[in-house]
């Protein structure tokens, strides 16, 4: 699907760019206003941490699985890029690119397939993913920054729900 958004009018860079920008997305669960100031510094991948800045400013460390790793550490070496994850090739200095920009690649989505993509809905699939996979709901509290362990849990009844569901059918 997110193949599909690539025009022929973009650049190589830019298709490679924005595809990792979904990626990153959908397989962290960062916020959009998290994945837009990454820089290349804030991973560290040895230790498989990513460093992003949330909200109120603050700091937390979140951890990235080995594969998802070297498909961003091939995509740093590729585009030999220094400062940020994602650079905002229009500007001069190489600025991070914005929110609104990531919020008009999920238009491009949208407008492609006919399905209804916004930027959140990476980081609760992600959410889903790892509740679906019996993670502790403390792990995925602290992978998505709640600071509210009810917040959370929000994707555990989402969850029983299904069980509920399939029991019935």
């Amino acid at each position: 699907i997110i193949q599909k958004f690539l025009t022929k009018k973009m650049n190589t860079f830019t298709k490679e760019r924005d595809y990792m920008i979904i990626y990153t997305l959908l397989h962290s669960g960062v916020r959009v206003s998290e994945v837009v100031k990454i820089k290349v510094e804030d991973i560290n991948f040895l230790r498989q941490e990513l460093k992003v800045i949330g909200k109120r400013n603050k700091e937390r460390i979140i951890f990235i699985n080995k594969v998802n790793l070297n498909v961003i550490e091939n995509y740093i070496r590729r585009n030999s890029l220094t400062e940020y994850l994602f650079p905002n090739m229009q500007d001069v200095n190489k600025k991070p690119i914005t929110p609104m920009y990531v919020a008009k690649i999920c238009s491009k989505i949208t407008d492609n397939t006919n399905i209804d993509i916004h930027p959140h809905v990476f980081r609760h699939t992600y959410a889903q993913w790892l509740t679906d996979d019996g993670k502790d709901v403390r792990i995925v509290q602290q992978q998505l920054g709640h600071e509210s362990i009810a917040t959370t849990q929000i994707y555990q009844s989402v969850r029983n729900e299904q069980v509920r569901k399939a029991i019935n059918e």
